[in-house]
């Protein structure tokens, strides 16, 4: 095997492992040592609606940054 595809090798086997973790943090349960109830479900719903482009929440940019 080349260097060339080597170096691709490492670097396709480096994504594969760096990204799945990742997938697996995203869908678990953003805080798994609560109750399920209306205050959890009120902090979820805030934080998704603030980090989201498109959520009532969502800051403005700052003008002149």
């Amino acid at each position: 095997m080349t260097n060339f595809l080597r170096g691709w090798l490492r670097l396709w086997l480096l994504f594969v492992f760096a990204s799945g973790p990742a997938a697996a943090l995203a869908q678990a349960d953003p805080l798994p040592s609560w109750n399920d109830g209306a205050v959890k479900q009120g902090i979820v719903g805030f934080l998704r609606a603030a980090t989201m482009a498109d959520g009532s929440y969502f800051p403005p940019p700052l003008l002149g940054v």
